[in-house]
């Protein structure tokens, strides 16, 4: 089964690296569980990526959704652990008991 990107990010636009490399997960997500879930948290993050800054989602899933900050383009997601969540809010200034 390959899903339709479009599907799940309604007006959205993806990387060649989402496109090529990450359509597996969001087939994934498809057969299990079928939704993204809804946005807790967004972070900008800057990890001195030669393509820059990124946009990092956090929904109620435990899925996180990395965007280029600057073209706004899907480049991954992946479902998070707790302690991954955990750390990206601590480092954000944020404590544990606004997650």
């Amino acid at each position: 089964m390959s899903v339709n990107p479009n599907d799940y990010f309604k007006g959205e636009k993806f990387t060649k690296h989402f496109l090529n490399e990450r359509l597996g997960r969001l087939n994934f997500i498809a057969e299990h569980d079928g939704t993204l879930g809804n946005t807790v948290k967004e972070f900008i993050i800057d990890k001195g990526h030669e393509n820059g800054k990124e946009i990092h989602t956090i929904t109620d899933t435990g899925l996180v959704i990395i965007r280029n900050a600057e073209t706004k383009k899907i480049v991954t997601l992946f479902y998070a652990k707790r302690g991954a969540i955990v750390r990206k809010y601590l480092e954000n200034g944020l404590t544990i008991d606004d997650i």
